[in-house]
């Protein structure tokens, strides 16, 4: 029953830090998603005003 117990909280530690590691990663995946974004919006404004600007 101890020994259970001690792999139970085995599991439970290896499942957070699993968890924490895609939530990070998840984190990092959105902020690069939303960096692009706003590069891509800045370029076209970018582009746009040069065009208007000839």
């Amino acid at each position: 029953m101890c020994l259970f117990k001690h792999a139970g909280e085995i599991l439970l530690s290896i499942v957070k830090s699993i968890i924490e590691c895609v939530v990070l990663f998840s984190m990092i995946e959105m902020h690069n998603i939303f960096f692009w974004m706003g590069l891509s919006q800045i370029n076209g404004f970018y582009q746009r005003y040069s065009t208007n600007h000839k």
